[in-house]
């Protein structure tokens, strides 16, 4: 068996772990790509642009989408909203901690300040 080392990295280990067949599973010059083969048997629908449809067929692509995209963004705003309210509890609180130091600080100063 052929071991290919490229900056330490053992390629025959990373693909004997995964059960799928893989074109260096026999030999380093193999004739058949077992990949190719399977995306071979796979029949695909062609794409069509948006640009090539007839337009009662844009409009039922764009009734779909919009309404998609904007659940989307209506999501990701409520949660920005809701970590801007945690945020801004954690800022209140540190504000409510460094009055209470700096009363504490002064109270102390007074105090030092009043026996001298």
């Amino acid at each position: 068996m052929n071991c290919f080392l490229v900056e330490k990295c053992d390629f025959n280990e990373a693909t004997n772990h995964h059960s799928s067949d893989h074109i260096y599973k026999k030999s380093i010059t193999s004739s058949t790509v077992p990949l190719e083969d399977k995306l071979a048997q796979i029949e695909l629908q062609p794409i069509q642009s948006i640009s090539g449809c007839t337009l009662k067929e844009m409009v039922q692509r764009w009734e779909r989408y919009y309404p998609l995209v904007e659940a989307q963004e209506h999501a990701k705003r409520a949660s920005l909203k809701e970590q801007l309210l945690e945020k801004d509890k954690v800022i209140q609180k540190q504000h409510k901690q460094l009055n209470r130091k700096s009363v504490c600080l002064t109270l102390k100063l007074a105090n030092k300040l009043k026996r001298n």
